[in-house]
């Protein structure tokens, strides 16, 4: 599933959009877009910026933050889709810590 990401916010949700022709699209991706609650995704870009060089797979960073490995990986998909993080061989790094993502 390839489209294009809109990110906004909703009644305090942070909402991913993903513009794309939707009728291709397996039920697992559809689940993806679920909305991300706006304070889940201002929690984890502020543990970022505290720990300058935070590097993390999806998995570490469910148990780190404590949260559903789908609703994480929701969370850091959209920090990424807004240019707060980026990932490289699925590791999460904020942007301007360490290596600067292309």
């Amino acid at each position: 599933m390839t489209g294009r990401h809109i990110c906004c916010f909703v009644d305090d949700y942070l909402v991913t959009e993903l513009l794309m022709d939707i009728r291709f699209a397996s039920r697992a991706e559809v689940a993806r877009l679920r909305p991300v609650p706006a304070e889940l995704g201002t929690r984890v870009a502020a543990e970022f910026r505290e720990m300058p060089g935070l590097r993390v797979t999806v998995s570490q960073a469910s148990r780190l933050f404590s949260l559903d490995i789908g609703l994480c990986r929701g969370v850091l998909e959209t920090l990424v889709n807004s240019g707060i993080l980026f990932v490289e061989e699925g590791v999460f790094q904020a942007v301007g810590a360490g290596r600067r993502h292309a």
